[in-house]
Order: C-alpha cells, then structure tokens, then sequence
C-alpha cells in the first residue's frame, strides 16, 4: 500500500529533524567509510516515529536492528560513489544525506 500526501508529509518532517540530530548525540555507532559516526538513539528515536505513521507497533530493540540495516545497506549501495565523493562534500553532510536517505526506506518498509 503506498502512503498518502499526509503520510509522506509526516514522514518528511520525521526524517528531516531526526536526520541533523544523528551526529550530536552521544551514542554513537561506527559507519562504513570512516564518515561521521552517527547517534544510535537518533537512528532509534526517528524509526520509532516513522513506524508511528504507519500505525505499526514494534519494540525499540527491533526499531534499533532495522535503522542499523537500513543505514547499512544505504552505505553499502553507495560504495561507489563515497570514496569519490568525500574530498569534495564534507562527512558530515554526506553522513546526514545517508541517513535521510535509509529514513526513506524505513517509510518505505513500514508503508508496505
């Protein structure tokens, strides 16, 4: 089932103020590439939210396990073009554009 206007609205807000508060918290875990660590409840927290929209209940050890999945593969799918990329773009914004980018997936996965 794909998401409504109002559904992708929620997710988008979701998303984008979860996604600049992965690099300030103090949970951080490793990411692929040595960009910036990212914050584990962040990750957790937006998750949580996006599951929220979709009227889904899970525990917060699952939502923990996917955001961990989904970044990675963000990471992973991208392999190519990181390398090449970082001189140029900052870690930091790269690392916000993979996370806004595995929160999509996550709205994705849930709206499903």
């Amino acid at each position: 089932m794909a998401m409504t206007k109002a559904e992708k609205h929620q997710c988008e807000d979701v998303i984008k103020h979860h996604a600049r508060d992965v690099l300030s918290g103090k949970n951080h875990i490793m990411i692929p590439y040595e960009l910036d660590a990212v914050d584990e409840k962040a990750l957790t927290t937006m998750t949580m939210a996006l599951v929220k929209v979709s009227n889904v209940t899970i525990s917060e050890t699952l939502a923990t396990k996917i955001a961990q999945e989904k970044l990675n593969k963000q990471f992973l799918s991208k392999r190519m073009w990181i390398p090449i990329s970082c001189p140029m773009i900052h870690p930091s914004i790269l690392t916000v554009a993979m996370v806004e980018s595995a929160g999509w997936k996550i709205a994705e996965y849930f709206a499903n």
